[in-house]
């Protein structure tokens, strides 16, 4: 305390000297003293924000930024088992769900372009679908269709419908999609919120007719591309040997999942925290769709009392002020997150599976946005 005294009393000497010089009136202290705390408390915050990752064990990078500057870069994980290569944030991860983002603006996109609607029936693109007419792009969007989720179904997929392990992603790709055109539907579209991958994955395969580019291609020339996402790609191609990519530490759960082509654009993309956070702000600030896209991508069409949080369009939304998404596939958790009123954008990848990430990350955000 003594040691900081004295640092502040040379400081205002200092600036009471120049200020004589000058003949400008001295009022400098108070500036100054608040100049000192404000860098002391957010170390402190900071350190203290790490204390909470490293308790509560999670293995992997967590970066926060405001206003597109960083504000936490805290790396905890391993790339692998063996190597013992630390992550950080142009590490790479499968993102699993949060790839829903990407298409749910792809469709976006295609809608600013006047090229297809959203109350467009998805017999328009699946004729072969006989209960496509009972169901609009804006059903698959907000997870509104009562089209049964294909990924509970990994034994009938892979004992009935063709996927395997080694196939190319096109093969898988139509398996899952005859799983999808052979169930009944589970309530009447519209009725009732659930959530379902097989509504993102029919919507890939719209952005691919629509735009008559395959879905990687298109996110790579509207999305990648332009926001400088240069370590951003997909399941099918990431050369997962390289040492930039997090392998998977748990091989645990749903293996099919992670098959090429199954997740498709309801979880095929593979990216890094830096990446994200390119995404995160441009998507935020308006570069990504425009006004009235974002808008309608952040307004949560759920309107059941018992869902603890509603649905837009690739969004999870908490209230007004804070959209998120969830990731998972075997091994792989995501999370990130936007929070308006704070101006705090988060994303959280581990490659060792974390049930608690987004308890986590709602943590850190609160803690940050109360400072």
């Amino acid at each position: 305390m003594k040691r900081l005294t004295s640092v502040l009393l040379v400081l205002i000497m200092c600036v009471s000297a120049l200020s004589a010089c000058s003949g400008a009136p001295v009022k400098q202290t108070e500036s100054v003293t608040e100049s000192v705390t404000a860098t002391a408390r957010p170390k402190a915050k900071l350190s203290e924000l790490k204390k909470k990752i490293d308790l509560a064990y999670f293995k992997g990078i967590t970066l926060i930024t405001k206003d597109g500057e960083t504000v936490l870069n805290y790396s905890t994980g391993e790339t692998a088992a063996t190597n013992g290569k630390k992550v950080d944030e142009n590490t790479a991860f499968c993102i699993a769900s949060v790839t829903k983002q990407f298409t749910a603006a792809a469709i976006m996109l295609l809608k600013e372009k006047g090229l297809l609607s959203l109350d467009d029936t998805i017999d328009l693109y699946f004729p072969d679908y006989k209960l496509g007419k009972k169901n609009t792009i804006h059903n698959l969007l907000s997870m509104r269709s009562g089209i049964p989720d294909y990924i509970h179904e990994e034994a009938a997929l892979k004992a009935k419908y063709g996927v395997k392990k080694h196939n190319r992603y096109r093969p898988n790709r139509a398996g899952v999609e005859k799983w999808i055109f052979d169930q009944k539907l589970e309530f009447k579209p519209g009725k009732y919120y659930q959530y379902s991958n097989s509504n993102y994955l029919l919507l890939t395969e719209i952005v691919e007719q629509v735009s008559g580019m395959n879905y990687g291609a298109y996110l790579r020339k509207h999305f990648f591309k332009p926001l400088n996402m240069t370590s951003s790609g997909f399941i099918e191609s990431y050369d997962k040997k390289s040492d930039k990519f997090a392998k998977p530490l748990r091989e645990v759960g749903n293996e099919a999942m992670s098959y090429r082509g199954v997740a498709f654009g309801a979880g095929n993309v593979i990216s890094t925290a830096a990446d994200l956070a390119k995404w995160l702000d441009a998507l935020d600030g308006g570069q990504v769709v425009n006004a009235e896209s974002f808008k309608e991508m952040t307004t949560t069409y759920t309107t059941e009392a018992d869902q603890a949080f509603g649905y837009g369009y690739g969004m999870m939304i908490e209230n007004a002020d804070r959209y998120f998404h969830l990731g998972n596939i075997p091994s792989y958790s995501s999370y990130v997150a936007v929070d308006k009123k704070s101006h705090l954008h988060l994303v959280m990848l581990t490659n060792a599976d974390d049930d608690n990430i987004e308890t986590l990350g709602n943590t850190l955000l609160i803690e940050l946005g109360n400072d």
